[in-house]
């Protein structure tokens, strides 16, 4: 009897690909987007393809896609380009959700009143404490502390996601169960990353 191979776990990690709308189409129907450098994600990367505001259509911004990084990243012939000039290298992804039916807009109107550094911006109403300038960029990765939140607040909004299979470097997954356990690890992860308050009183030098 053969062996069945190992289940392949995504990275630890979430990232966003931000797409200008105007050039969205193109990267939908290519699977892949643009950057000014290679991308330096690890290879399986689990990563929401957002659309930004604005463009000809003044559409509205979110996410619109869940897809993975191939760890593939190219130079592009500029008459090859799908986009403007100034995102020369072309990256591959491969989708685990390839469009939602209806665009995941995280709604920045919450204002920040409680911290000084942020005070003015606006937070997510769907993402409690993310605010819009943790995913500006073109391929960011999401702080591990909004990381599971984010892609679990997605799946709530978007449950057409737990209809659908894909493969997954090589597998068969179910998308809902296994972004569900990503967003799992993420939280793990986002508490290694919290300092863990000191133990016993605390007392001050004299």
């Amino acid at each position: 009897m053969t062996a069945r191979p190992p289940l392949v776990v995504p990275p630890p990690m979430l990232a966003v690909a931000n797409v200008h709308p105007d050039y969205l189409e193109a990267c939908l129907d290519g699977c892949c987007t643009g950057s000014r450098y290679p991308c330096r994600l690890p290879e399986g990367t689990v990563t929401l393809i957002r659309q930004t505001a604005g463009g000809s259509g003044k559409k509205l911004y979110g996410v619109v896609g869940i897809w993975y990084y191939t760890g593939e990243s190219r130079q592009v012939p500029s008459h090859r380009l799908r986009w403007s000039r100034r995102f020369p290298w072309q990256v591959e992804f491969k989708p685990l959700v390839p469009r939602f039916e209806k665009t995941f807009c995280e709604e920045f109107t919450v204002p920040v009143t409680d911290d000084e550094s942020r005070r003015g911006h606006r937070s997510s109403l769907h993402v409690p404490g993310l605010v819009y300038t943790k995913l500006q960029g073109i391929i960011v990765r999401v702080p591990p502390e909004f990381a599971g939140p984010y892609l679990r607040a997605l799946l709530k909004e978007r449950p057409e996601a737990a209809r659908l299979k894909a493969d997954y470097r090589g597998r068969q997954v179910a998308v809902r169960s296994f972004l569900s356990e990503l967003a799992g690890r993420l939280d793990e992860e986002a508490g290694k990353a919290t300092p863990k308050p000191p133990e016993g009183p605390i007392s001050a030098q004299v």
